[in-house]
């Protein structure tokens, strides 16, 4: 599915088994994606992944009891989407994921600063009003 929405340069992952599989392999080669794995035990390798998945346990399926499969993966679905579509990140100088996505950089905090001022004129200008 995600090969839908856009076609990464390298996947790097862990030696698990969904990962090695021949399926993935040859899918990845088919389309052109360079793969990268990581060393057996080092975790640390796969660092950024591993906070995802941990975020997505500890502020989504922590907090739910599922009944079903299927209310676990519209749960997940609408969670990724929340954090991708929605959700600011500190570390991308708050922004979401998919608007980094669509610049293909992340703005620096001055920008961001300068951007915060833009759209936010009219209230700035009222409150330097307020306390002159």
């Amino acid at each position: 599915m995600s090969l839908n929405h856009g076609f990464p340069e390298i996947i790097n992952s862990d030696q698990g088994c969904q990962f090695t599989s021949t399926i993935w392999i040859e899918t990845l080669m088919q389309n052109n994606i360079l793969i990268s794995m990581d060393g057996k035990g080092r975790w640390a390798d796969n660092v950024y992944v591993e906070r995802l998945w941990r975020t997505i346990k500890y502020e989504n399926v922590f907090l739910h009891s599922f009944d079903t499969v299927d209310q676990a993966r519209v749960a997940l679905r609408n969670f990724i989407n929340f954090y991708n579509q929605t959700r600011f990140h500190q570390a991308l100088n708050y922004h979401t994921p998919d608007a980094i996505y669509e610049l293909k950089t992340i703005p620096a905090k001055q920008q961001l600063f300068e951007q915060f001022k833009l759209l936010n004129k009219p209230i700035l200008s009222e409150a330097s009003m307020i306390y002159k």
